[in-house]
């Protein structure tokens, strides 16, 4: 009588028991299919991120080529003014205004007579 009694109660037990353990694997698949999903926008932002980071550094190296270029350009044609002053002897460039961090220095064009 006690062993049926005990083998009642299991079954109840078990039966109880049974829809939990379902229930908990259903959680558990749910909680897989998540991180998975997880993991996939993850991988996908970090993908996106890479892919920002190398078009700013692209664009910063193709900026910082410009510049130098634009650089160039203008001591080129510094040079190629202060060569034609040189050769003629009617045009200087001089920096005019102080040297000190509270002024900007302005560049004048003179036409030779004053002596500056």
């Amino acid at each position: 009588m006690v062993e049926a009694a005990v083998m009642a109660f299991t079954a109840e037990a078990v039966e109880a028991t049974g829809a939990f353990v379902v229930e908990a694997s259903h959680a558990m698949e749910s909680t897989h299919a998540t991180e998975a999903v997880t993991a996939a926008h993850a991988t996908k932002a970090v993908s996106t991120a890479t892919k920002a980071a190398a078009a700013v550094t692209a664009a910063a190296a193709k900026a910082a080529s410009a510049a130098t270029t634009a650089v160039d350009k203008l001591q080129a044609a510094a040079h190629a003014v202060g060569g034609l002053a040189d050769q003629n002897g009617w045009l200087r460039f001089t920096l005019a205004g102080s040297r000190g961090a509270a002024r900007i220095p302005r560049l004048a064009v003179c036409c030779g007579h004053c002596g500056r």
